[in-house]
């Protein structure tokens, strides 16, 4: 115990007059000043180099894992192989993914240390506080659906005018029929001003997204927009945010506790909070139709009274100590067996330590985000009251928490609890939704994909594109279930590791199982049609042996997924992106000089 309070108190590593012992032998023995990865001969310099050496002196052989994601290493460590000071001082994001490397001592060890200089993404920090934020302007709806009926008029007036054998169809129709006609659906190839995104959702299968975004950080490229569906939301958010594709990748392999204290994978922790007691509130007990089934029972010769305190213990028994009853009634009553809080107070967490500006705000809106980060955020949910795709950013919906809003996109059918917009989230469009039933954004639009090319005056107004035709060059990552991982890094013969055996440990367990197959099918929506539309703007990326639900991912099988996506994504930008594809699938001289070198040695044989 007194080792490690020592520990905690050594200054950080990076100051060169007090060192643990252990960096002083990462810095002083012969070869330590750079070291080569074991398959790519990267050489690691500086802190990386540091960390490689103590890993050598602190890991037995297989404790050692090196990623050539990105160009940075991971390094597993034992507990306490490193003083806590310097943990801290690699980077806030990493403070947030492990937040129990800040006490003393520390229960379980981090298991992974990564020291690299991650290239950042475009984030602003605006103001030092968030009474200093300059919000962006509030937008009047019903003027913006005005002048979006008055524009299409005008135009399929003139269609009709041109072509009058068109006379009598609707407005929307000769609309449509106008834009493709004027061919307005070009698409911007200039990458300068940035490259709007969409992310397909997906569930677990969405780690892919980590691979490709660091094979866009690769070819320095920035984002514009970023629109996502249940994961690709999550996705979009942590990267507006200002995590970059390192940070994201550090987090998915390091561990968390998830909301019953046990030490698990961090993207479990945060997407597969069971449950507990506290999550019914005595409230939402009594009031609930099983509570109100019980109610009706009459039991002869015995008082109604002493039947309702009966039926409360009975209840109150169940809750308070069985899960899989607790998970039975999220199903029931609340649409789904997982909480999501897990979530939302993750995403808090994050902004609130990448924009400190932003800390005193307990749950920073869409508005307050764009306003700190210039990043233009969207996510999409389904209103299943109103029957309606909701498109939630900065403009259509200012006032909703950025969690929130990434909670109900993610709010997979059945397996988590929908969300009831509250009266404090303040209007989507201009209308009051407060009560509304908000689920997964997959249920109607799966991949959205449409926001960024649709000609529709409304769907520019949602994504503040002023005119047709489109502003910044377009990506569309789109999940295939069908397609192995072997397909992007060009070996027939590699397959990702084995998934682990399914628990069997409850019912709960086997309700997720059947959830999985839901939802698998679920995620292979109609977006084909837009695939057929704009081929040269989908990035196809693998997934093919993983499952919606597998968020406790082995990190073999996590990195296998990434280092897949990485690899598609950088063979799409090289052979169909048109702003790259030019570039890069030019002929090169090499490939003509030993053309002309087999042609005569053909002619030497004759």
């Amino acid at each position: 115990m007194s080792t490690r309070k020592r520990r905690a108190k050594t200054p950080p590593a990076a100051s060169s007059s007090h060192r643990s012992p252990a960096t002083k032998r990462a810095k002083t023995k012969p070869g330590r000043a750079s070291r080569k990865t074991p398959s790519s001969g990267q050489v690691l310099t500086g802190d990386a180099a540091v960390l490689a050496g103590i890993a050598a002196d602190h890991s037995s052989s297989g404790e050692t894992e090196y990623s050539e994601m990105f160009g940075i290493t991971s390094v597993a460590l034992h507990n306490g192989a490193l003083p806590i000071d310097h943990h801290t001082s690699l980077s806030p994001a990493w403070m947030a993914s492990h937040p129990l490397a800040t006490s003393a001592p520390l229960e379980s060890p981090p298991p992974t240390m990564v020291a690299a200089t991650d290239k950042a993404v475009n984030v602003l920090r605006r103001a030092s506080h968030a009474h200093d934020l300059p919000l962006p302007p509030v937008i009047d709806w019903s003027e913006v659906h005005a002048r979006a009926e008055e524009e299409k008029a005008a135009v399929a007036a003139a269609y009709v005018a041109e072509h009058p054998a068109s006379a009598g169809r609707s407005v929307d129709a000769l609309y449509r029929a106008a834009m493709a006609a004027a061919d307005s659906t070009a698409h911007e190839t200039d990458i300068s001003a940035g490259v709007d995104m969409v992310f397909k959702g997906g569930g677990a299968k969405g780690n892919v997204f980590i691979g490709a975004l660091g094979a866009l950080v690769t070819r320095g490229l920035k984002f514009g927009r970023l629109i996502g569906t249940s994961a690709g939301a999550f996705m979009a958010t942590i990267t507006a945010i200002g995590l970059s594709p390192g940070d994201v990748h550090r987090f998915a392999l390091s561990k968390r506790r998830d909301n019953t204290g046990k030490m698990v994978s961090a993207m479990q922790a945060i997407t597969m909070d069971l449950p507990l007691p506290s999550d019914v509130s005595p409230e939402l007990r009594s009031s609930s139709q099983l509570a109100q089934a019980l109610n009706t029972l009459h039991i002869p010769l015995v008082p109604e009274a002493a039947v309702a305190a009966g039926n409360s213990l009975i209840l109150n028994a169940l809750f308070n100590h069985s899960r899989d009853f607790r998970v039975l009634f999220g199903l029931y009553e609340l649409g789904g067996a997982l909480v999501g809080n897990a979530l939302v107070d993750y995403i808090n967490e994050a902004i609130h330590t990448y924009h400190p500006s932003l800390a005193s705000v307990p749950e920073p809106t869409m508005a307050q985000l764009y306003a700190v980060t210039g990043a233009d955020l969207t996510v999409v949910a389904a209103d299943v009251t109103n029957g309606e795709r909701l498109v939630l950013n900065h403009r259509t919906a200012p006032d909703v928490p950025v969690a929130w809003a990434t909670r109900m996109s993610m709010a997979l059918m059945a397996a988590y609890r929908f969300v009831t917009w509250r009266s404090e989230w303040g209007t989507y469009l201009g209308d009051d939704r407060t009560g509304a039933v908000v689920v997964d954004g997959g249920l109607l639009d799966v991949f959205a994909l449409d926001l960024v090319t649709s000609e529709d005056p409304r769907v520019r107004a949602m994504m503040g594109r002023t005119a047709p035709g489109s502003d910044h060059p377009i990506i569309g990552f789109l999940i295939e279930d069908d397609m192995p991982l072997s397909a992007a890094i060009h070996e027939d013969s590699w397959r990702p590791p084995k998934p682990s055996p399914p628990s069997r440990d409850g019912l709960h367990n086997l309700a997720l199982e059947h959830l999985e197959n839901l939802l698998d099918a679920t995620m292979s929506g109609p977006y084909r049609v837009l695939e057929r539309s704009y081929p040269e703007l989908i990035c196809h990326l693998p997934a093919k042996g993983y499952s919606t639900m597998e968020m406790a991912m082995t990190p073999a099988r996590l990195e296998a997924l990434m280092t897949a996506g990485h690899a598609a994504t950088l063979r799409f930008l090289d052979c169909v992106w048109p702003p790259t594809k030019s570039t890069a699938s030019s002929p090169s001289p090499p490939r003509t000089k030993s053309k002309s070198k087999s042609k005569s040695k053909s002619k030497s044989r004759a």
